[in-house]
C-alpha cells in the first residue's frame, strides 16, 4: 500500500470514529438505543515476504446491545423498562419473534401493546387464581392486550381495626357525642380507616370512640372529606354509621361486634330499599349515592377490649 493510501485509510478511520460519536449523541434520548463503539485494526501487506505493519488502518462498528440503558419516567402508563439483563419478546404482524429492550409501548385500536417500530409485546397470561404462568417456550406467548386484561379497581368491601379502650374514661354527655355532629362534639379516642372506591380512589373514614357509661361505648364513623375546614366537627353530613358497644365487667371482652353496614350508589335515593334497615344504613346509602362512591360493604370487625390502660392504640 502506498504512503498516500495509508494516509487516506487513517483519515477514513478517523471519520468513522467521529461518525459513531455523533450517532451516539444524536440518539441519546432515543428509547432503546444502544451505543456503538468504533474498533480500529491495523492493516498488513500480505503480498510481502513477511507481514509488514503500518500499511494502513480499518475500522468496524460494534453495537453494545446488552448495555443497560437509562430508565426515565414518562407520562404513558404502558411504558416499560428492563432493569438488568433481559429483553422484551416482541413479534411482527406475521408472528415472527424478536428481542428488544425498547419498552415504549402503547395500545393499538384492539388494545394490543405495540412499540414505535410496529412490534407487538408478547407475554403469558396469569391463571384465574393469580398463579404465575409456566412458560415452556417462546411459542406459547401471546400478544399482551390491556383491554381484556381485567385491570379494574376492586372497591373496599371489609375493614378491621383493633384497639384498647380505657375503662377509666369519663363518660360523655349525649348532647356532646360525635353522633350529634356539633362544634361541641367530643370523644374519648379517634382512629381512621382508608377505603377504596371502584375507581381506585382512596377515601378516609374517621372513627370516633366515646365512653357513654360503665362498660359502654359508642362508635361513630364519618367521611373525612366532609369534615370542617379546620378538620373534625362539625361535618357537613352526619355519621355514616353509629354503633353502641358493651364490654364485660369481668374481663373487658366485647359483648358484640360492630355491625356491618352496606353501601351501594347504584341504588338511587328514590329506588327500592330492603324491607328492614335502620336509619344509619339508609342515611349511608343516600350520602354515598350523592358522592358516587361505590362500595359493596364496609365492615368494621373490631376486636375491642375495654381494659385498664389509658393508652389508646391501633
Amino acid at each position: 500500500m502506498s504512503i498516500l493510501n495509508t494516509s487516506v485509510s487513517g483519515m477514513s478511520a478517523d471519520t468513522s470514529w467521529l461518525s459513531s460519536i455523533s450517532q451516539n449523541v444524536s440518539n441519546s434520548n432515543t428509547t432503546g438505543y444502544k451505543n456503538v463503539e468504533t474498533e480500529f485494526s491495523a492493516l498488513v501487506d500480505e503480498a510481502a515476504t513477511a507481514a509488514e505493519p503500518g500499511m494502513g488502518v480499518t475500522t468496524s462498528l460494534r453495537t453494545l446491545n446488552s448495555l443497560q440503558g437509562s430508565v426515565v419516567s414518562t407520562s404513558t402508563n404502558t411504558d416499560l423498562a428492563v432493569q438488568g439483563a433481559g429483553y422484551f419478546v416482541v413479534s411482527d404482524a406475521s408472528g415472527t419473534l424478536y428481542l428488544t429492550r425498547n419498552g415504549s409501548f402503547t395500545p393499538d385500536a384492539s388494545g394490543n401493546l405495540v412499540n414505535t417500530s410496529g412490534y407487538y409485546l408478547m407475554g403469558a397470561a396469569y391463571g384465574s387464581a393469580g398463579a404465575a404462568p409456566s412458560i415452556s417456550s417462546l411459542s406459547s406467548l401471546s400478544k399482551v392486550n390491556v383491554t381484556s386484561a381485567g385491570l379494574l379497581a376492586t372497591p373496599t368491601t371489609t375493614g378491621s381495626i383493633a384497639a384498647n379502650l380505657p375503662s377509666t374514661a369519663v363518660p360523655i354527655a349525649a348532647a356532646n357525642l360525635p353522633s350529634a355532629n356539633t362544634a361541641s362534639s367530643v370523644y374519648t379516642a379517634e382512629s381512621s380507616l382508608v377505603a377504596y372506591d371502584n375507581l381506585g380512589s382512596a377515601h378516609q373514614l374517621d372513627i370516633y370512640f366515646s365512653n357513654t357509661g360503665t362498660n359502654t361505648w359508642q362508635v361513630d364513623v364519618f367521611d373525612h372529606s366532609t369534615a370542617s375546614a379546620g378538620g373534625g366537627f362539625p361535618y357537613s353530613s352526619g355519621p355514616l354509621a353509629t354503633q353502641t358497644l358493651t364490654f364485660s365487667s369481668t374481663n373487658g371482652a366485647p359483648q358484640q361486634r360492630f355491625t356491618n353496614f352496606d353501601c351501594n350508589p347504584k341504588w338511587p335515593d328514590d329506588g327500592p330499599r330492603p324491607e328492614q334497615h335502620d336509619a344509619a344504613r339508609s342515611r349511608l346509602r343516600r350520602q354515598l349515592s350523592d358522592r358516587q362512591w361505590q362500595c359493596a360493604r364496609l365492615a368494621d370487625r373490631s376486636e375491642l377490649r375495654n381494659e385498664r390502660p389509658t393508652l389508646f392504640s391501633i
